[in-house]
């Protein structure tokens, strides 16, 4: 049976620029580095191709939406899909979600 079955109503949330919201602690920068015509360079915050950045970004929005995912939404990768049966049921969800991001100073893209 289908997550989406008997669900009228819904909305995806794609979180913006999404893993680069996640900070690099300062003694983890050099695994980053990279060199480079003009210099070498690390990241401070966590860029896109590295092996664990997909499930270190999924951890931050199950704890940004903690019992919500699975009841009111569901995630897929940087995407937040909000689900509701009524469109009044759909609005209070929808504005408890971005609350969280806001909360958490998560940028998203309607």
């Amino acid at each position: 049976m289908s997550v989406l079955h008997g669900f009228k109503y819904f909305s995806v949330l794609g979180i913006y620029i999404g893993f680069w919201h996640i900070h690099i602690k300062e003694e983890n920068k050099e695994r980053t580095g990279f060199t480079v015509r003009f210099g070498h360079y690390e990241f401070n915050r966590l860029p896109f191709g590295l092996s664990n950045i997909p499930s270190n970004f999924k951890r931050l929005i199950a704890v940004v939406l903690r019992n919500l995912i699975g009841v009111e939404c569901n995630v897929f990768i940087d995407d937040v899909i909000m689900l509701s049966k009524s469109a009044e049921e759909h609005a209070a969800r929808l504005g408890n979600e971005l609350e969280r991001f806001n909360r958490s100073n998560l940028s998203y893209i309607r």
